[in-house]
C-alpha cells in the first residue's frame, strides 16, 4: 500500500506533465468557446445597437494562461453584471429597441436613395463609355476636318480665281452702263489671266476649264455688244438739238475702260467707232461754231475809217483823239474776261471794237480744243502725236476754216491799228495758254492767224507813214502862216497817242516783244517819219532858236506822253530823251 502510496520522483514529474498538458488542452479549447462567443455576442450587439460597458471583450482570452486565472476573471465579470440594477436594464433595453427602430426607419428611407445612387452608378458607366465612344469620335472628325482643311488650302485659291459669280453674269447682261459696271471689264480681264496662267502649268489638270473658257468668252461677247451699243447711242445723242458735247463725253469717260476692252479685243471695231465719233464731232462743232459766229457777226462793230491816220484832215478831231487814247482797251489782254454767250451777241445794243469778236470766237474754239484734245487722248487712248493731230484736224480742220475767215471779215478795210494789234496779242495769249496746258494742236491755227494778222499791221503802218509825208505840205503851209513854235502841232499830240499805246501793248507778263517783231520795226518807222516831218516843217522858220523851241516842244509833248515800262519803251523814251537834250536851249 505504501509501496503503491509511493510514487516515484519522475513518475510525478510525468504525471503533473500529462495533467498540465491536459489542463492546456482544455483552456485552448475553453479560449475558442469563449472567442465564439464573444463575437456571437458582439455582432448581437451591433445588429441591436447596442453596446455594454462590460463585456468579455474587456478581459482579453489570449491573455488567459489558466483555469485559476478564468476562474478569477469570471468571478469579477459576474460581480460587475450584479451592480445593473433591473430597471437600468429594462431603461438600456428601451433604448435599444427605439434605437434599433431609428436604423430601421432610417434604412428605409434611405432605400430611394440607395436605388438612386445605384441608378446614377449604371447611368455614369453607361455615360462614361458614351464619353469613349464621343472622343473617338471626335477624334475621327478632326482628322477629316485636318484633311478637308488641308484640302481646301489647295483648292481654294484656284475655285476662286476661276469662279464665275452669277451676280457678275446678270449685271454684265443687265446693268445700266456706268463707272460701276466697268468692273466688270476688270473681272474679265482677271479671270482671263489667272485661267491662262493655270492652262499654262501641266502638273495642273483641272476638268472645268473648257466650261470657264466658254463662258467668258460668252461674257466679253456681252460686253463688247452691250459697249458698242453704248457708244453708238451716246454718238447720236451728239446730233439731237441742244445737246452739250460735255455731257455726252463726261459719261464716255466714266466708262472709258469700254473702249480700251473693244480696242483688245476687237481692233476693227473700235477703229471704226472712233471714226463714227470724230465725223460726228466733226459736223457737231462746225455746226454749233456757225450759229456761235452768227450771234456775233450781229454785234454793233466800230468802223475805223482813214481819217484816224496821222497826218489826216478831218473835222472832227476829237473823233480821232477818242480813238488814238488806247484807254480800257489793253485790258482785255491783262485779264481774263468772260465770253460772251449767243443769245446776248444777238440782243446786245452797244458797240464793239473788232478784237471783242476775236475774242469771243477764238477763246471759245480754245476751251473746246482744250476739252476736246483731253477727251481724245484719254478715252480712245492716242499717245502718238501723230495719232492724235490727225484726229484733231479731222474733227476741226472745217470750224478752223471758218475762224480764219472771220478774222479776214473783221480786219478787212478797217485802220484799226489797236485792234488788229490787239488780236495779234490775244492770239500770242492763246498760244501761251495752250503750252502751259500741254496741248501742241492749235499750233497750224493760230500761226495762220498771225500770218494775216500781222501783215494787216504793217499795211497800217505803211498808211501812216504815207499820210505823215502827205500831211507836211498843209502842216508847212499853216506854219508859215502862224509862225507860232510855243504850241505843239496837233500831228505831234496824234503821233505821241499812238505810239504810247502801241508801247502799251509790247509789254506783258506772259510775252516780251523781241527787236524782230514787226511791231518794233513798225514803231521805229513811225518814229523816224515823225522826225523827218518835223525837220521838214522846221524850214518854215528862219531863227535857229525858233527851230530849236519848235523842236523841243513837240519832242517834250511827246515824251510826256509816253512810259518806259518795257525794254523796247525804255529804248523809245531814251531816244526823244536824247533828242529834246539836243534841242534844249
Amino acid at each position: 500500500m505504501r509501496q503503491k502510496q509511493r510514487i516515484s520522483r519522475r513518475s510525478i514529474s510525468r504525471h503533473q506533465q500529462f495533467q498540465d498538458q491536459d489542463n492546456t488542452n482544455k483552456l485552448e479549447l475553453l479560449k475558442q468557446v469563449l472567442n465564439v462567443r464573444q463575437e456571437e455576442e458582439t455582432e448581437l450587439n451591433e445588429q441591436n445597437g447596442y453596446q455594454s460597458d462590460y463585456t468579455l471583450s474587456d478581459f482579453s482570452v489570449q491573455d488567459i494562461y489558466s483555469l485559476q486565472e478564468l476562474r478569477f476573471l469570471t468571478t469579477q465579470f459576474s460581480e460587475q453584471c450584479k451592480d445593473f440594477s433591473m430597471h437600468t436594464w429594462k431603461h438600456e433595453m428601451a433604448a435599444q429597441k427605439d434605437y434599433s427602430n431609428i436604423l430601421v426607419n432610417t434604412k428605409a428611407s434611405l432605400e430611394p436613395l440607395i436605388r438612386y445612387l445605384n441608378n446614377f452608378e449604371v447611368q455614369l458607366k453607361e455615360l462614361s463609355l458614351q464619353m469613349e465612344f464621343l472622343q473617338e469620335r471626335s477624334n475621327e472628325l478632326n482628322q477629316q476636318i485636318e484633311q478637308k482643311n488641308k484640302i481646301n488650302r489647295k483648292l481654294a485659291p484656284i475655285v476662286n480665281d476661276l469662279v464665275i459669280p452669277p451676280k457678275v453674269i446678270l449685271s454684265v447682261l443687265n446693268d445700266n452702263i456706268d463707272a460701276s459696271w466697268t468692273k466688270n471689264i476688270i473681272f474679265i480681264k482677271e479671270k482671263q489671266q489667272l485661267l491662262s496662267k493655270y492652262t499654262e502649268q501641266d502638273e495642273l489638270q483641272i476638268k472645268c476649264s473648257p466650261m470657264v473658257v466658254k463662258v467668258l468668252e460668252l461674257l466679253k461677247l456681252t460686253v463688247v455688244e452691250r459697249s458698242r451699243d453704248f457708244i453708238i447711242n451716246q454718238i447720236k445723242l451728239l446730233r439731237k438739238p441742244n445737246c452739250s458735247s460735255q455731257v455726252t463725253q463726261k459719261q464716255l469717260l466714266d466708262c472709258k475702260l469700254i473702249y480700251s476692252f473693244l480696242k483688245e479685243t476687237s481692233p476693227e471695231l473700235a477703229t471704226q467707232l472712233r471714226k463714227a465719233y470724230a465725223y460726228t464731232m466733226r459736223w457737231y462743232y462746225h455746226q454749233n461754231f456757225s450759229k456761235y459766229l452768227y450771234s456775233l457777226e450781229r454785234l454793233e462793230y466800230r468802223t475805223v475809217p482813214r481819217d484816224v491816220l496821222l497826218g489826216e484832215t478831218v473835222d472832227s478831231q476829237l473823233h480821232v483823239n477818242e480813238y488814238l487814247n488806247l484807254g480800257t482797251r489793253a485790258e482785255l489782254i491783262n485779264s481774263h474776261s468772260t465770253l460772251m454767250p449767243a443769245q446776248i451777241a444777238e440782243t446786245n445794243q452797244l458797240s464793239y471794237y473788232i478784237e471783242t469778236g476775236f475774242n469771243n470766237f477764238n477763246g471759245a474754239l480754245l476751251d473746246n480744243v482744250s476739252t476736246e484734245y483731253l477727251f481724245l487722248s484719254q478715252f480712245f487712248e492716242l499717245y502718238k502725236f501723230d495719232e492724235v493731230n490727225d484726229l484733231f484736224k479731222l474733227i476741226f480742220q472745217p470750224t478752223f476754216t471758218i475762224g480764219i475767215n472771220y478774222t479776214k471779215n473783221l480786219i478787212r478795210g478797217t485802220f484799226d491799228i489797236y485792234g488788229v494789234l490787239l488780236c495779234i496779242r490775244l492770239s500770242q495769249l492763246y498760244d501761251y495758254e495752250l503750252q502751259h496746258r500741254k496741248i501742241p494742236v492749235m499750233d497750224d491755227y493760230i500761226n495762220l492767224q498771225l500770218i494775216n494778222l500781222w501783215p494787216h499791221f504793217q499795211i497800217i503802218i505803211d498808211e501812216n507813214c504815207e499820210s505823215l509825208k502827205k500831211a507836211v505840205p498843209k502842216l508847212a503851209v499853216q506854219l508859215h502862216k502862224t509862225k507860232n513854235t510855243l504850241i505843239p502841232l496837233v500831228l505831234t499830240q496824234q503821233f505821241g497817242q499812238l505810239i504810247a499805246g502801241l508801247l502799251k501793248l509790247t509789254t506783258h507778263k506772259v510775252f516780251e516783244t523781241e527787236q524782230t517783231e514787226p511791231l518794233t520795226v513798225g514803231v521805229s518807222r513811225l518814229s523816224n517819219e515823225f522826225e523827218a516831218a518835223l525837220t521838214k516843217l522846221s524850214s518854215s522858220f528862219k531863227d535857229s532858236n525858233q527851230k530849236e523851241l519848235f523842236f523841243y516842244n513837240n519832242f517834250y509833248l511827246v515824251l510826256t506822253m509816253l512810259s518806259d515800262d518795257g525794254k523796247f519803251a525804255h529804248d523809245i523814251v531814251n531816244h526823244f530823251e536824247k533828242l529834246l537834250q539836243a534841242y534844249k536851249s
